[in-house]
């Protein structure tokens, strides 16, 4: 799925009282988006000086999801690969996006996204909280799990949107990720936010992010390799993390995977980025029952 506005815009219209947009946010429960290619080819980008923009926008606009509760229902986004989007030249490709692989907002919830691949993107994840313009519309329970995240491009040098891993505003849970070569990790626009981030392992981050400190959240058990600035490490209530100074203490082997298998299949392979049989990754400590093995998430909603 290549070269679109947005690759895949998940909405639902239902008739609210003559609003177009409102009329976009139903439930769509049970949705699975699965082993695909959703990329743009340069042949959509535009030069303007050091900024690379595209004629388009993300690789999935997440609008709806839905609000229950049972496992069944739950929006799952499982084994995708994403590549090539950028941020958008308003005067070719839409509205106006950051380049991100997916962006979550309006009433998108409960929301899965487990064992894809983001690479040569302007921006990982977007996930928007409250709108005061929807006041009855909210994200919530979203789940980001076992995912790749590999050179996040700072394609317009100064936005601080560019070459960004996560941009967050609603609580999000990220575990067992792996984000190497990228700007900046994450940013937590909503400090009232309820983030739970755990087990996972970042490589050759360039520019630390300030964020504050909050009841809520918890972020420990994390390894970092190569982080500009160890004292600004993201960790909540937790003292149990892994800093290595370079990128070859985290001792990880290559992915070696395919992309556009069924029309024209290109190998890729990133170094230093998965555990092998011989390369088994950092060993953390556990800290207040939490630790990085089966049933360590502490019965997290998306675990069931």
């Amino acid at each position: 799925i290549y070269n679109l506005t947005d690759a895949i815009g998940l909405i639902y219209n239902v008739a609210r009282d003559g609003d177009p947009e409102r009329s976009q946010v139903g439930e769509v429960p049970a949705t699975i988006i699965e082993n695909n290619d959703f990329y743009i080819e340069p042949r959509l980008y535009r030069q303007k000086g050091n900024e690379t923009w595209a004629c388009a926008e993300d690789g999935m606009d997440l609008k709806a999801g839905t609000k229950s509760t049972d496992p069944r229902d739950r929006i799952r986004i499982l084994n995708n690969r994403l590549w090539g989007f950028r941020p958008t030249d308003q005067s070719c490709g839409g509205s106006g996006s950051t380049g991100a692989g997916i962006v979550i907002h309006r009433n998108a919830s409960n929301i899965l996204i487990e064992g894809n691949i983001f690479f040569d993107l302007t921006q990982g994840i977007t996930a928007f909280g409250k709108n005061r313009k929807y006041p009855d519309e909210e994200v919530e329970h979203i789940a980001i799990i076992n995912n790749l995240f590999y050179n996040l491009r700072d394609a317009v040098p100064g936005n601080p949107n560019s070459g960004q891993a996560f941009r967050l505003s609603t609580g999000v849970d990220m575990y067992y990720n792996t984000v190497a070569k990228a700007r900046s990790l994450l940013f937590v626009q909503e400090k009232r936010a309820t983030n739970r981030v755990q087990c996972n392992t970042f490589i050759d981050i360039r520019e630390a992010e300030p964020w504050e400190n909050n009841r809520q959240s918890w972020s420990n058990l994390n390894a970092w390799y190569n982080y500009p600035d160890e004292g600004r490490i993201y960790a909540h209530r937790g003292n149990s993390n892994v800093i290595g100074r370079s990128a070859s203490d985290a001792k990880l082997g290559d992915l070696t995977f395919y992309v556009r298998r069924w029309t024209g299949p290109e190998k890729k392979t990133f170094s230093n980025v998965v555990p092998t049989g011989q390369l088994l990754g950092p060993k953390i400590t556990p800290e207040q029952g939490c630790h990085c093995g089966k049933g360590g998430e502490g019965g997290r909603w998306w675990v069931e």
